[in-house]
């Protein structure tokens, strides 16, 4: 491998470690190798074989495409992994002919729960609406950056950027538990 698809290796091993909460060390002993050797792989220093690759993609369902740069598809089957697998299926669904238009009309609904009381729900009509806040908040962000760009206030470049950056802000587990950020109340 040259040395650019080398350095995408390194980066992207590391990016997979850190997305699965493992530190060198055991990242190092799932894979049955030295965190020596994995310190090595992910600062460029090393080359490892490709069976240490192949070892890589099958335990962690990953494309060894994916691993050295050849593919933005991190999974070797169309499963969804990271929100940011999620947010790079709804940003190509956008690019294609149909696009996609993000409104946030909802409506509150007073409805008899199961316990006999009464209970507010919102129904979303014509929104994409996720049970994970991480998903939810990315959605808020990107109707704001989606209508900067659609009415030229952002160009390309820096809506592509965004992309690229939300989609490292996002690269968690999806199966993760997550606290949403805590908010300070004014009295």
């Amino acid at each position: 491998m040259a040395d650019h698809e080398l350095q995408i290796f390194a980066e992207r091993l590391k990016e997979l470690r850190i997305s699965l909460n493992l530190t060198q060390k055991e990242f190092a002993e799932e894979l049955e190798i030295t965190a020596s050797a994995l310190s090595a792989y992910e600062k460029n220093n090393i080359n490892p074989s490709i069976n240490i690759a192949k070892r890589i993609a099958e335990k962690y369902n990953v494309s060894i495409d994916w691993l050295c740069g050849l593919s933005d598809v991190k999974s070797n089957k169309n499963e969804m992994q990271t929100c940011s697998d999620i947010i790079k299926a709804l940003f190509t669904i956008d690019m294609a002919s149909c696009g996609l238009q993000l409104s946030s009309s909802t409506e509150e609904v007073t409805e008899i729960g199961f316990s006999g009381y009464p209970e507010i729900r919102e129904l979303h009509f014509n929104n994409i609406f996720f049970n994970d806040y991480r998903l939810n908040t990315f959605l808020e962000e990107w109707k704001k950056m989606k209508l900067l760009h659609d009415n030229g206030t952002i160009d390309d470049d820096v809506y592509k950027l965004w992309i690229e950056k939300t989609l490292k802000k996002y690269n968690e587990q999806i199966n993760q538990p997550f606290e949403p950020l805590e908010t300070t109340e004014e009295n």
